[in-house]
């Protein structure tokens, strides 16, 4: 009777852990387990292009602005109520270089990030300079798709999360992809 040592590693919660196994048999050892190929995950942020025959969306990002501002644009924010808009837009979707799907951070959910080109991103910058609290729309294809608070400055990528499934975060983005 021989014995055999066999030594496996598993990763368990990021931990390296290996184990040890005593294999006692007669003769021959038999051939060590086939290794388990584990499948390859998705990525978590990926280019989206926009497939031929897709028309593409039109973008804007405009300001919520006051109701009796001057050639202010009248809009329903996604839950209906009204809102008035700058009459000129930020950024639109000439704007627009690259955009991507991100698995949001509860890893259930996905996001449309727009990465914009620098002249948008040098516009955006300024309309939200000393503006935190300010609150922005973005429309697609003239319906607002998101309204949202500056909480920070911002830059050259726009990120609209709403909770999306794979299939509908990728349908949104290939209509808004150049």
């Amino acid at each position: 009777m021989t014995k055999r040592l066999f030594r496996n590693r598993v990763l368990l919660g990021g931990a390296l852990v290996a184990l040890v196994i005593l294999a006692t048999g007669a003769g021959e050892s038999p051939p060590p387990p086939a290794a388990k190929v584990a499948p390859t995950p998705e990525p978590i942020d990926f280019l989206i292009q926009r497939p031929a025959g897709v028309d593409r969306a039109k973008l804007e990002l405009r300001q919520v602005v006051a109701d009796d501002q001057e050639g202010s644009v009248k809009a329903a924010d996604p839950d209906g109520a009204d809102l008035s808009l700058s009459k000129e837009a930020i950024l639109t979707d000439q704007d627009v270089t690259e955009v991507h799907v991100t698995l949001e951070p509860d890893l259930l959910h996905y996001a449309v990030t727009l990465h914009f080109n620098e002249a948008a991103a040098d516009r955006l910058k300024k309309a939200a300079t000393n503006a935190y609290g300010t609150k922005l729309a973005m429309l697609v294809n003239g319906q607002v798709l998101v309204v949202g608070n500056v909480m920070s400055q911002l830059s050259d990528t726009a990120m609209i999360s709403g909770r999306y499934t794979k299939s509908a975060a990728s349908h949104l983005a290939e209509q808004l992809a150049p």
